[in-house]
Parts: structure tokens; sequence; C-alpha cells
């Protein structure tokens, strides 16, 4: 990551940050870098249905998100490791 600091304002000037997203980019520029979040439904009353006049669903026990680090290599393939 770039960070760039000012030392005539005595601060941080830029950085980069990691984009968090909910699936893969279609097309991710060489030597980028993202955060996948997995949300994984299931087990005891997933889907159960609760409220009067909403549809609201519960996610249920067994629900959960997973994250994972991202990155996408200069010869084009998309590596990646599980985040705990």
């Amino acid at each position: 990551m770039a960070i760039k600091y000012d030392a005539i304002l005595d601060k941080v000037r830029i950085w980069d940050n990691i984009p968090q997203l909910d699936s893969n980019p279609s097309s991710p520029k060489s030597e980028s870098s993202w955060v996948l979040k997995t949300f994984t439904s299931g087990g005891v009353g997933a889907g159960e249905s609760y409220g009067l006049l909403l549809t609201l669903t519960q996610p249920g026990a067994g629900a959960s998100l997973s994250y994972a680090l991202k990155y996408q290599t200069k010869e084009g393939t998309t590596i990646g490791v599980a985040l705990s």
C-alpha cells in the first residue's frame, strides 16, 4: 500500500484502503486486493418467518459470516486466504 507522509504538515496525506466486497469483481485490475465477505445461512431456524405485516426472516442458528483476503496477480490469477 502506498502511504505518503507530508513532513510540512506533519501528517499522512494519501493512503490506500482495501475495499470489502460481497462478491468478487468481474474484471479486477492487476495487483489489486479486496476483502470478500461471505454470508452462509442454514442450520436451525434458517429463514424462519417472524413479523405480522412484513415478510421478515431471521438467519437462524448456524448462519455465519466469513472473510477472505483476495489478490489479483500480474499474471491474471486470483489468489486468496481465509481471515479469522
